[in-house]
């Protein structure tokens, strides 16, 4: 009788090893050659590309190892599990369904009354669709703050559901009653305990509102839905220092430290309308515009939202409650307003201080005054070829930023094309301007601008170069540690970007405010917590 082996791939299954540790318990079981689809299924299993169901003869076995918990087959679980099968595969030669066994009614059903859509009326809240059917009665004002106050003691914490808005509901249909009661008030049948009671049935599946909830905002934003909704976005920002620092770059106490500064202005500050508009007999005029909607803390907070999250004006024109023209003038109002009273957050830093507050890491290179490096912004293309061929290079803006070895923002250029190159854009921002004898910056290779610097007394260090070789260990070690510090200017770039404005390619619309906006940008990660220790 021939010996037999596992036809399963990379089973080590052999009977003439019957003693070996691997074939303790082990047998052997054959084909299923009688049953064509069984044997196929068998062969799929066994992953052996590379034999045919011809080849399969009357001696071709299975080890039990390939059947559920090593058994072989049974009558349950009679194919082998393929190999190579992955958990969720075993799972399902595993699965055993049940079919629960059916309950048998003690009790009818109750059937209950239907009544007429004509004969109820529905006091519904809709926020959390909690309805109270009664009969209509002649017209009474019933507001919900009257039955807050009524039953506040009553409702024992349960959860009272309020609508947002002070409802008075009217009708001026009577009910004809038929059994010879007299008409009586709403106020009458709509029973406050009936709601409270409803509220604890649906607790599970609703979200509580309490009375202490509703006590934060007055009666004019009840009232309002606008000014409901622009409170509550106040709120979540300024809830806490990290939903503060998610929606603005900023804890609440800077938050309203910069407010508090800027509020004067804003108070009389006349709002942007375009450059058409803005003549000297509309200065002069005495006509004054529509009412505010939004107070300043809500433009303020507003105009830094979309800084941050980089929001459409569609978006910021729904949860504030105005239009979508209103919105593009608060945000080119405020953004302005910031530029020209918070850009003084950003100034070249004295040489005393930056000794003072120098970190460890920059202890080689103590005379470093700043780092620089550029960085690219993206505008949207014109939809025009003809405008696309005017603006080729315009779409794409660089900008030269300097930091100093704490990770400060000292210096940030206008935007130049893309086109222009690092020493050119070195020459033409101004840089050159602040530097003073003796300051030593620190720079990437392309930045060639050695010759510049010597002209202002200051020196140049970047990495060695190579010139074709391999560079030495002398010069490996210097790129190395000039590589370990110059990085915090890449992660100051990186705290710029975390605005989501800038991230992704900014509007055309938002053009002309570009050098604004990443300046007003970099004043924020300033107020930022301390970027290099």
């Amino acid at each position: 009788m021939p010996h037999k082996n596992c036809f399963f791939k990379d089973c080590r299954s052999d009977s003439r090893y019957a003693d070996a540790v691997h074939m303790k318990g082990v047998f052997f079981v054959k084909f299923p050659l009688k049953d064509e689809n069984k044997a196929h299924q068998w062969l799929l299993a066994s992953k052996r590309s590379d034999m045919a169901r011809e080849t399969i003869g009357r001696f071709t076995c299975v080890c039990s190892k390939h059947f559920l918990d090593g058994k072989g087959p049974t009558d349950k679980y009679p194919d082998p599990i393929p190999v190579g099968a992955s958990s969720a595969e075993l799972d399902k030669y595993k699965r055993t369904i049940k079919r629960k066994e059916p309950v048998l009614r003690t009790e009818e059903p109750v059937k209950k009354p239907r009544i007429a859509l004509s004969e109820r009326y529905a006091l519904q809240d809709h926020h959390y669709g909690l309805c109270t059917f009664v009969k209509p009665r002649q017209p009474t004002n019933v507001t919900m703050s009257n039955a807050i106050n009524s039953t506040e003691e009553e409702s024992t914490g349960a959860v009272l559901m309020v609508a947002t808005t002070q409802t008075a509901f009217n009708t001026d249909n009577t009910h004809n009653s038929t059994d010879g009661d007299t008409p009586t008030s709403v106020g009458e049948d709509i029973m406050v305990e009936d709601l409270c009671r409803a509220a604890k049935v649906d607790a599970s599946t609703q979200t509580d509102i309490t009375l202490e909830n509703l006590q934060r905002y007055s009666n004019s934003q009840l009232q309002d839905h606008d000014k409901l909704k622009r409170a509550m976005i106040v709120e979540s920002v300024t809830t806490d220092d990290k939903s503060c620092h998610f929606y603005t770059g900023m804890t609440v106490a800077v938050l309203m430290m910069i407010f508090k500064f800027l509020e004067p202005k804003a108070r009389n500050m006349r709002y942007w309308e375009g450059d058409a508009r803005h003549t000297d007999e509309s200065i002069k005029g005495t006509r004054r515009g529509p009412a505010r909607k939004l107070s300043n803390l809500e433009e303020y907070i507003m105009t830094l939202v979309r800084l941050r999250r980089g929001f459409d004006v569609q978006f910021l024109s729904d949860i504030f409650g105005v239009s979508i023209t209103r919105v593009s003038r608060l945000f080119s109002t405020w953004i302005n307003l910031m530029y020209h009273d918070l850009k003084f957050l950003i100034r070249w830093a004295p040489k005393d201080q930056i000794l003072k507050h120098l970190p460890k890491s920059f202890k080689n290179y103590k005379k470093t005054r700043a780092i620089i490096d550029c960085t690219e912004l993206f505008v949207q293309k014109p939809s025009l070829p003809s405008s696309q061929r005017i603006t080729w290079s315009s779409y794409k803006h660089k900008i030269l930023v300097a930091i100093a070895p704490t990770g400060a923002f000292t210096f940030v250029s206008r935007l130049f094309t893309g086109s222009i190159s690092d020493k050119k854009i070195v020459l033409e921002s101004g840089f050159l301007d602040v530097v003073e004898p003796g300051d030593d910056i620190m720079a990437d290779r392309g930045f060639l601008i050695r010759d510049l610097l010597a002209l202002r007394g200051a020196t140049l260090n970047i990495p060695p170069f190579s010139h074709g070789k391999q560079l030495s260990s002398k010069g490996t070690t210097k790129t190395r540690r000039i590589a370990s510090v110059r990085i915090h200017v890449e992660r100051a770039i990186g705290r710029l970007k975390n605005f989501k404005l800038l991230q992704s390619k900014i509007p055309l619309s938002l053009k002309p405010l570009m050098d604004p906006i990443v300046v007003v940008c970099a004043v924020i990660t300033n107020l930022d917590k301390r970027l290099v220790t």
